[in-house]
This record gives structure tokens, C-alpha cells and sequence, in this order.
């Protein structure tokens, strides 16, 4: 069996994270992610401050992130079947609804790390949860990404290949 990439599907979960991207990119301060602050740092303020979403800025990175998440994992699983994009989905789901709601209880979640002695290792989620703000906006939005990832992945998905009868 020959493998390969499903290439609309990681073509669109690539155009939705960079439209995520554009969000933080043009229209949040750069210091919301140590990505911005780099960013800046390497090639100064941007000429352009953009609010391409209009009022569903502040939702957009919640909905396009677990989108692409979705859809680039798909893409690698090329014949994936109907159970297997809804794994994909269930996993991003659950992911990205575990940290939206962790920034809920930030100072929880880091006293239990601390417990465990793991807070240095995990100190990317650490940051993002005590620097993150908690909408519940974003828990629609990841939900309706993961819907319209899962809607895509059908639509652009690759049927698996079945064995001749009588092979």
C-alpha cells in the first residue's frame, strides 16, 4: 500500500492556522504570545494593525487552530476512515478544550503540576495558562472548528482502498 499526504486537506488546515496566525499577527499586542514578542523584536512593529475578523476576533485563533490541528493530522492518515476522523477530531477536541478551560483554574492546575514536580517540563502550558484568558466564547468556537474540520476532512477525504474479490 502506497502512503502519502492528503494534500487539500493539508493545504486547508495550513490556510487555517495561518489565518489564525493573521489574528495574532495584526490585530493582538505582541506581547500576548512570546511568539509576538519575538517576532517584533526580530522585524520591529508591523507597518499594517488589522482587525480582519471583525468581531469574531476574538474567537477567530480558537476556531482556525483546532481546524488546522484537525485537518493537518487527518492529512497524514490519508485513507483515514469515517471512526478514524472522528478520533482526530475527538482528540483535538478534548485538547483544546482541556487548555481553554484550564485557564479558568490556572493557579490550580500549576499548585497540582508543582506536586507532581513536572511544572518546569510543561512550562510552554504553564505559561499559556496563567498568561491566557478564559472566554467561553472560545469553547464555541473550538467546538464549531472541530465540526467544520470534521465536515472538511469528509468532504476531501480518500476512500480506502478494498481488496479486489477473489484475491
Amino acid at each position: 500500500m502506497k502512503r502519502f499526504v492528503n494534500k487539500k486537506q493539508l493545504v486547508a488546515g495550513l490556510l487555517a492556522f495561518v489565518a489564525g496566525a493573521l489574528e495574532y499577527l495584526l490585530h493582538r499586542p505582541s506581547d500576548v504570545l512570546s511568539v509576538g514578542e519575538s517576532f517584533q523584536k526580530t522585524l520591529g512593529r508591523l507597518p499594517i494593525q488589522a482587525n480582519l475578523f471583525g468581531p469574531f476576533a476574538g474567537v477567530a485563533p480558537d476556531f482556525f487552530h483546532p481546524l488546522a490541528f484537525s485537518l493537518v493530522t487527518m492529512s497524514v492518515i490519508p485513507e483515514a476512515t469515517k471512526q478514524m476522523r472522528l478520533a482526530v477530531c475527538l482528540v483535538w477536541l478534548t485538547l483544546e478544550l482541556m487548555l481553554e478551560i484550564g485557564q479558568n483554574f490556572p493557579t490550580q492546575i500549576l499548585l497540582c503540576l508543582q506536586r507532581f514536580h513536572v511544572e518546569k517540563s510543561l512550562s510552554p502550558i504553564t505559561g499559556y495558562l496563567s498568561a491566557g484568558t478564559y472566554d467561553p466564547w472560545d469553547l464555541l468556537a473550538i467546538c464549531l472548528g472541530i465540526i467544520a474540520a470534521y465536515i472538511i476532512g469528509k468532504k476531501t477525504g480518500v476512500k480506502p482502498l478494498r481488496a479486489k474479490e477473489g484475491m
